[in-house]
């Protein structure tokens, strides 16, 4: 099982770089779902490191920058440069986005869980799946619908949850979809949304952002703004990580 696993390379600019110290670049962080993370040199060591966001450090000697971690699961290996390149469609990569709330740094499984999640996100694209949803624009809506049920309930999102039920489940009509642009856009323009002062305003710009794009654009478009709402609701780590792995199996499910 595991005597064929050959180590994922550093990946990046070679050299030196106070970001990326070279230490990590000749003997680089790895990952493989049957080995869990280790380094190039003792692949049969299993190590536990925590998935760290302050700072610049991409990498040390017990942590990785959570990117880092889901490029080991997208088996991209370890980089001072580019975090994806062109491995995931753009709204896959958005699933990331979900992970901006509060407790990673804590959380002790932190790092195994953005490993899985590259690991499944890149699952979802080898299968066919992504392609599949992005040829067959109901399948797109369904799968969209699936990863916005779980939370609509949630007192956090209060008549935007609401709204946003009737459009998956009776539809809206074109004229009250769009009644809800100038909300968008008022709220686009406030300065103190977007340093956080205002935060009914970021609900009603997400809100009203994904009633436009599902309803009257392509709904694979709302990826992002369905991972706004998602952390608008203050999920937990153990939430989210459940929430991935719901919403990369219904892609396949879907598009199977």
């Amino acid at each position: 099982m595991t005597t064929d696993h050959k180590c994922q390379a550093f990946n990046g600019h070679s050299g030196p770089d106070p970001d990326f110290a070279l230490t990590y670049q000749r003997d680089p962080w790895c990952w493989s779902p049957e080995l869990g993370f280790h380094r190039r040199s003792a692949p049969m060591v299993r190590l536990h490191p925590k998935a760290k966001t302050a700072g610049s450090r991409a990498v040390g000697k017990d942590f990785l920058h959570p990117w880092q971690a889901v490029r080991l699961g997208l088996q991209l290996g370890t980089s001072n440069g580019s975090m994806v390149r062109d491995t995931l469609p753009e709204y896959v990569q958005r699933l990331t986005e979900a992970a901006q709330g509060k407790g990673w740094d804590t959380y002790p499984d932190a790092a195994e869980a953005h490993a899985r999640l590259g690991a499944d996100m890149l699952h979802m694209v080898r299968s066919g799946a992504a392609a599949s949803l992005e040829e067959d624009p109901r399948a797109a809506r369904e799968w969209i619908a699936g990863a916005l049920r779980p939370f609509l309930g949630s007192p956090a999102l209060g008549s935007w949850g609401e709204r946003l039920t009737r459009l998956l489940d009776a539809g809206m009509s074109e004229d009250e979809m769009r009644g809800y642009g100038p909300q968008e856009d008022e709220a686009y323009r406030s300065r103190a949304m977007w340093d956080g002062r205002n935060p009914e305003a970021w609900l009603t710009y997400c809100g009203a952002a994904a009633v436009r794009i599902i309803g009257l654009q392509e709904s694979l478009g709302a990826v992002r703004t369905v991972c706004r709402l998602y952390v608008i609701t203050d999920p937990t780590p153990p939430d989210i990580v459940q929430w991935w792995r719901q919403v990369l199996g219904d892609a396949v499910r879907i598009a199977g």
